[in-house]
């Protein structure tokens, strides 16, 4: 069952309708920054399967080679999984079957943004491993994006 936060953010209105909106990474970090957006700040970025696509990597002789296919359900499915069972591992509830999108402030974009993070991720103090730094990472993420957009809006 979805939560309370994640069922508003696919619900909101648009804070700032007129700015154009970016495509999260479609993964965990992807997720934990659209819940930190929060409504009217994320949403769900519908895309049909048949227009989405996966990069395979083929090692053959000590070369890599890369190719665009087409996603299958099954790519899909594992996808959403790992999403899910990370944002269990960091305490956060599985958000709905989507991919995100954000309204970042300014001339700020995704790719910028995700940087910072995993910067600010990789900065803290400690020595912990696995979970445990997991959570304290996807804490960092979380006040560090609602820092950015502003609690209130």
């Amino acid at each position: 069952m979805t939560d309370e936060r994640w069922q508003a953010i696919t619900r909101a209105a648009p804070a700032h309708a007129e700015r154009e909106w970016q495509v999260l990474p479609e993964n965990g970090l992807g997720a934990v920054i659209a819940y930190a957006a929060g409504p009217g700040r994320a949403r769900p970025h519908l895309v049909p399967l048949d227009e989405r696509h996966v990069v395979v990597e083929l090692t053959r002789d000590g070369r890599t080679s890369r190719a665009s296919e087409p996603m299958t359900p099954d790519d899909l499915a594992a996808i959403e999984t790992a999403i899910t069972e990370y944002l269990a591992d960091v305490g956060l509830p599985a958000p709905p079957c989507a991919w995100w999108e954000i309204d970042l402030p300014g001339a700020l974009d995704v790719d910028e943004l995700c940087e910072r993070l995993d910067q600010l991720a990789a900065a803290l103090p400690g020595d912990d491993t696995g979970v445990a730094r997991a959570r304290r990472e996807a804490q960092t993420i979380l006040e560090a994006v609602q820092a950015l957009l502003g609690e209130s809006r």
